[in-house]
Parts: C-alpha cells; sequence; structure tokens
C-alpha cells in the first residue's frame, strides 16, 4: 500500500465513481482501477461495490476510509513539517587564512563548528601570505581570519591568540 492509493481509494469513496475520481487524480480509468485492484488484493478484501455506473463502499471499505483519512491526514501534517525545514535559513560564514589550516588541525575545529550549527556555511579561503588576508579583513570580504598578528592593527579587530 502507497500513498497514492490511499489517495485514490479517498478520491474514489468521494465521488462514487472511478472514471470522474480517476480525471480528477490525472490518471487513467485503467490505471486508477488497477491501484485499487491493487489495494483490495493486498488488503484481502473488497473496498467498494461496483455497479454499472457507480461503486458503493463496503462496510470494510467504510472502516477502512475513516483510518484512510487519518493517515493522509498525519502525511499532510508531516510534509508540513518537513516543509518548514526548506526554508531553514542558512548563514555564510567566510573565512580566511594563511597557510595553517592543515598543519594545527584547525579544519577538526571548524568541523565541530559545522556540525554543531548545520545552519552555518562555512567556507575556507587560505591565501599564501598574512598581507593578503589582513587586506581581505579590511575590505570586510571575510567574517574571521586565522593570520599572523605583527600584520594586524590589533585595537581595530577583537583577536584570540
Amino acid at each position: 500500500m502507497d500513498i497514492f492509493q490511499l489517495n485514490y481509494f479517498v478520491s474514489a469513496a468521494s465521488i462514487g465513481n472511478f472514471t470522474m475520481a480517476a480525471a480528477e487524480n490525472n490518471i487513467s480509468q485503467s490505471s486508477f482501477s488497477k491501484q485499487i485492484m491493487n489495494l483490495e488484493d493486498e488488503l484481502g478484501i473488497e473496498l467498494f461495490s461496483r455497479k454499472k455506473k457507480s461503486i458503493i463502499l463496503t462496510p470494510a471499505g467504510k472502516q477502512f476510509l475513516e483510518y484512510a483519512h487519518k493517515m493522509l491526514g498525519i502525511y499532510n501534517e508531516m510534509l508540513n513539517v518537513v516543509d518548514s525545514f526548506s526554508t531553514f535559513q542558512t548563514y555564510p560564514v567566510n573565512i580566511f587564512s594563511i597557510p595553517v589550516i592543515l598543519p594545527y588541525s584547525i579544519e577538526d575545529v571548524i568541523f565541530k563548528i559545522n556540525r554543531e550549527n548545520p545552519d552555518l556555511v562555512i567556507s575556507i579561503n587560505e591565501l599564501a601570505e598574512s598581507s593578503y588576508v589582513s587586506q581581505a579583513l579590511r575590505r570586510g570580504e571575510c567574517d574571521f581570519a586565522i593570520l599572523r598578528t605583527d600584520f594586524l592593527d590589533e585595537h581595530l579587530y577583537n583577536y584570540y591568540r
């Protein structure tokens, strides 16, 4: 059983006609009917009594309809909750550094920060010299810089040793 079959079942139950329910779900009538039959085969019961131009729910179908509504409600609720994460905001963090990332295992610290703060999108740019990193910092091109402090105007920045 899948979510499409549940949707088709609920649609057929509310419309009372496979052809019209199939059209509402943008699927051919034969594919729609096959999905309903597959659902009935899986459950081992008939959900509908079929008439020439209409269908009606069997007693088992009426009972199943209650659960199908609940399941689809929970499914839609789940999609809404998950959708709220797709609008999850991220914050870019630009780090400029002299080539010290690997020798001092700084990447381990950065990966740990990123694991604990998945909303941060961290990019690291290594520049060959501290003077280049210092210039990028002055121009506001980075949020953090890793460089030698002898190139840093220390009264302008917060720094850590």
